[in-house]
């Protein structure tokens, strides 16, 4: 009698001691999944830094077209520049001289080469900062879509128990399923034994110079792409800041864009007023010359 208390006593300790095991497990699991979404969900600043580099992409790419279409017009202006000083050039020698136009129309012509080379190098500089906005941007979406996956999958596993549609108990995944048709049963068994026979052959016969012979240090070990969780919540963070760093750069380069073009636009214009002052005083000097020789023909004829 005292035996069997003692048996009873024991087994109702062993099933507490299972019970609440499997009850502290569970409620791990749970906690863990609420921190993994708790975590994920903090990833939406991921969102908001996508949207801010697609702006940004927009933004620089409008001043990248803009400066391009400078340079097109800096183009002509220096063909214009280039063939006022050609045809100058073909003066006869009484009349060939260094005078103030030409001073003007080298200077403007100076300039001209001077902002196309900024501009082509801020053009050149846009296009890269576009390209590594462009990657970011790319790298952040897959990021999102990993983590919106993750969500999906964590979620459904938090909302699962032991009531939930397609949910079995697993006694063994390596053994044989439990079959209710016996005969089904020792048919699979005969199946099994005979390709044991014949995998155990195969292998009687192998040695170190078979074919396709490797070996394999740890053959259960986590895949090659698998990573830590805090490397993947350091990989969303290190894609953030990132993404900030690309976009403050993006914005400190339109700003040195802006600037210089509308800095060329004055100084262009007070350039070419200077070049159009010179020629009306050199072509009114010339007019008056033409004029007084005019006069002293008649004079003197």
């Amino acid at each position: 009698m005292r035996n069997l208390e003692y048996f009873e006593l024991k087994t109702l300790e062993t099933f507490k001691k299972i019970f609440t095991a499997k009850v502290q497990e569970a409620w791990e699991q749970i906690n863990r999944l609420q921190d993994i979404l708790s975590l994920v969900r903090k990833m939406n600043a991921l969102d908001k830094c996508q949207s801010q580099i697609e702006k940004e992409i927009q933004h620089l790419s409008e001043e990248k077209s803009l400066t391009e279409r400078e340079i097109e017009l800096y183009n002509l202006n220096f063909t214009v520049v280039n063939e006022c000083l050609t045809l100058r050039d073909e003066k006869t020698s009484n009349d060939l001289c260094r005078d103030a136009v030409e001073r003007e129309l080298n200077s403007e012509l100076k300039t001209l080469e001077t902002f196309k080379k900024i501009f082509t190098a801020k053009v050149q500089e846009a296009w890269e900062q576009i390209n590594r906005l462009q990657d970011i941007r790319y790298k952040i979406l897959c990021d999102i879509n990993d983590k919106e996956e993750a969500v999906s999958i964590d979620s459904h596993c938090l909302g699962l128990d032991k009531h939930s549609a397609n949910i079995t108990l697993k006694h063994n995944v390596g053994s044989s399923m439990f079959y209710q048709d016996i005969r089904y049963k020792i048919l699979c068994d005969i199946n099994d034994k005979e390709e044991a026979v014949s995998i155990d052959s195969h292998c009687l016969g192998l040695d170190k110079h078979s074919a396709n012979i490797t070996l394999k240090h740890n053959a259960l070990k986590s895949p090659q792409s698998q990573i830590p969780h805090e490397a993947w919540l350091e990989n969303a963070r290190y894609l953030k800041q990132r993404g900030e760093s690309e976009v403050s750069a993006s914005k400190k380069l339109r700003e040195s864009i802006v600037l210089p073009r509308d800095q060329s636009h004055n100084e262009l214009c007070t350039q070419n007023e200077q070049t159009n002052y010179a020629m009306r005083k050199r072509i009114y000097e010339t007019m008056k010359i033409r004029n007084e020789l005019e006069w002293q023909k008649t004079v003197v004829s």
